[in-house]
Order: structure tokens, then sequence, then C-alpha cells
């Protein structure tokens, strides 16, 4: 399918697939960057070895969950409508996460004889979504699935945020977008002063690092970005395009040409920054937030037909990808793991042990999609009073996450 075939309806963001699936490829290349070595300055570039954490493509799904799920919300307060069911919105962001999540659990611990899973004092943790709060449970169970539980600290908290902003007038929708951002920008201060306080008063060496930096209060201006473009693209629905709107329509690549720049201040972050380690998270960070709102707003704004980015981000293989690429977040870890420990490294050498592992990380994520999540989906969409199933490309996903938090 290309971008010209595309039926894209008002409320549809269909180049977001791609985006999503770009992502996962990244992540997927980070997490072969431990197994194979990278060289040169793309093998930089690629294992994403810099200062901060996580690496933009984490940032990137975050922010995907903050725009998609905070849309209707703040398309409801604009319109002066009552907000959407809170019930539909947790139903489905049951359905969307539960069932593939905790089936794969259970089939990797017993794949790869992880029994502690199932005990009476980590079977709470790990099926409850706080492996990463724990630190003698945050690399157990699937190690990357630390973002999950961020994710679903972030599904509590938005209707309570976005309950909030609708308690304050919105009279047009200059009023609408002035609140909606002097919201979003107090969100980022207190994001930015946990950052500060957690690097600060932990120790870097100390376990209880990434429970500090990397739960919801450090992680959350990622989630902002994406609800503030939410609030931008339900304003531009209702009101003439801005100048900055109207360029990004015209020439998208101005948007990701600027997202490159920024990504070779990342990998150079140390000598920017300079030494100071809370100046250098903080700003890498927040360069990081500047970077995924660059990299989203051509599949925001504009037609699909606009431009080669956006035809080349309309490929169906690519959507495909970003379809199903929370199975493959699920999988890919523990089948690198065991393709390495298989000697495929030796017996294909490193392209083909890194083209054997994404293969099969894409047929699980497929199987995953089509034999669990769709389902599920399908299924929260058919209870009472469970609201307008989403469209499948458009459910916010879980950000694949990094091995960073893994020992060795």
């Amino acid at each position: 399918m290309t971008a010209r075939t595309l039926k894209v309806r008002r409320d549809e963001f269909p180049l977001l697939d791609s985006v999503r699936g770009i992502a996962a490829m990244l992540v997927f290349t980070i997490h072969v960057s431990y197994y194979v070595r990278m060289d040169g300055v793309l093998g930089h570039y690629l294992s994403q070895r810099f200062e901060g954490f996580p690496p933009t493509a984490v940032a990137v799904f975050f922010a995907l969950s903050g725009f998609l799920l905070y849309r209707p919300f703040a398309r409801a307060r604009l319109r002066g409508r009552p907000l959407p069911s809170i019930r539909a919105y947790a139903v489905r962001r049951v359905a969307r996460i539960v069932p593939a999540y905790w089936l794969t659990l259970v089939l990797i611990a017993l794949w790869v004889d992880r029994g502690y899973v199932f005990s009476a004092s980590n079977l709470g943790t790990y099926f409850g979504f706080t492996q990463l709060y724990n630190v003698h449970t945050y690399q157990g169970g699937l190690a990357q699935a630390w973002t999950i539980d961020v994710e679903m600290t972030f599904y509590v908290l938005l209707p309570l945020l976005a309950i909030a902003l609708n308690r304050l007038r919105a009279s047009s929708t200059r009023s609408f977008l002035r609140s909606e951002l002097t919201f979003f920008g107090l969100l980022v201060l207190l994001c930015i002063g946990w950052q500060v306080f957690a690097v600060e008063t932990v120790s870097p060496t100390s376990p209880h690092v990434y429970a500090a930096v990397l739960s919801l209060p450090g992680s959350l201006d990622f989630f902002v970005v994406g609800m503030a473009l939410a609030s931008l693209s339900v304003a531009a629905e209702s009101a003439p395009s801005s100048r900055a709107v109207a360029l990004i329509k015209r020439a998208p690549w101005l948007a990701w040409a600027g997202a490159l720049v920024g990504c070779v201040a990342l990998v150079h972050s140390r000598d920017l920054f300079g030494s100071n380690r809370t100046v250098a998270w903080v700003c890498s960070h927040e360069l990081r937030s500047v970077v995924t709102a660059l990299l989203l707003l051509p599949a925001i704004f504009g037609s699909v037909e606009q431009g080669v980015l956006r035809r080349l981000l309309g490929l169906g293989a690519l959507r495909w990808v970003g379809k199903v690429s929370f199975g493959l977040y699920l999988w890919h870890v523990v089948l690198l793991e065991k393709f390495r420990s298989a000697g495929l490294i030796d017996s294909l050498g490193p392209v083909g042990y890194v083209l054997v592992a994404f293969a099969a990380s894409l047929a699980m994520g497929a199987l995953s999609w089509y034999a669990i999540e769709r389902p599920a989906l399908a299924l929260a969409a058919r209870l009472p009073r469970s609201g307008r199933h989403e469209p499948p490309g458009q459910v916010g996903a879980p950000a694949p996450a990094t091995a960073a938090t893994r020992r060795g």
C-alpha cells in the first residue's frame, strides 16, 4: 500500500504507524549492539550510546502514547463536549496491553527457566507492572518491560490530567491553546525538578537510580510532548494553521533535518554539556524531547501525499512493522539472547545473525498482533459502553525499551 492509496479519516494519523515502526527497528538495533560489535560513526549513532536515558526511540514511543491517548480529551475540551468515557478508556488500555504482555511473560519465563516470576513474592510485581520499582526485580522477567511500567502509570495519570485541564475555561481556540501549553509547561518544569533531585541524590552506581530517573516523574516530559502536539492538532482543525504548521505541511523534511542535528548533538552531548552530571542529564533529556517532537511533526501535520518523506512513511511495509511493534518489543530481546547462545553469530556471521533475529522478532510480533492483540481490542470494542474502537494502527502501545537497565 502506498501513500496514495491510504484512506484517511479526519481523526486518523496513519503515518504515525510508520514512525512507530522506525522507532521499533531502532530499538532492535540498540539491543543488537549488545551482542554484535558496531564500529565506526554509523555504529556509534545506531547504538545510541550517549549521555542520558532513555534513547530517542523510546522517547518517541512515550510521545506517541501522549498524542494518541490525549487527543480525544483535548478535542472534547476545545469543543465544549463531555470528556470521553474513562471506563471505555480503561477497558481499551487493559485490552491493548495486558493479554499480550501476560501471555508473553508466561511463555518466556517457562522457555528460559525464569520460574522466579511465578513465586508468591514476585507474582504481583511482574504481572502488576511494578518491576521497575524494586531493585531485585527491575532486570527480571522481561528486562525491557520497565517501559510498560512507565506507560501503565501514565495511563492512570492521563485522565486525571485531562479532568484537571477541563476545569479551566476555554472561550476560544486561542485561550484553549494558551491554557493547555501553560499547563504542559508546568508539567515539564516539575519533570525537570524531579530529574535534578534524582540525579543529585541517587548515585549513578546505585540500583535505585533506574527507578528514580526512569519512572514517570522523570519521563513525563516525553509524554507531554505528545500531549502538546495533540492540543496543537485539534486547534488546527478549528482555526487557520499558523505559519509554522504551514511550513511543516509544505516542507516536512525541515523537521527531520532539525531532528538529525539534534541527534548529532546528543551523540556529542558530553562535549556540549560539560562534565556536570546533572546539567548533562537535564540538557540531553530535554534535547531528546525536542528531537522527538520534530520527528513526529511531519506525520501529524500535512497530507500523506505531501512530499517524498510522507510518501515514504506511507509505505505499507513500514506501517505494518509499526502495527506489530508491541509483539516485536516483547520477544526480540529473548530471541537475540537465544540465537547468540545457539552460536548463530559464529555460524551465520553478524549480518546473518541480525537478519534471522529480526525476521523471527517480526514473526512473533505478527503472531502477537493477529492472534492476541487485535482480537482483544475487538472484544473490548464489543463490550457495553466500551466506546468507539480505536483504529488498530493508532492504539498507543508501550515503548520498546533498551537493555541499558540490564547487567552485563
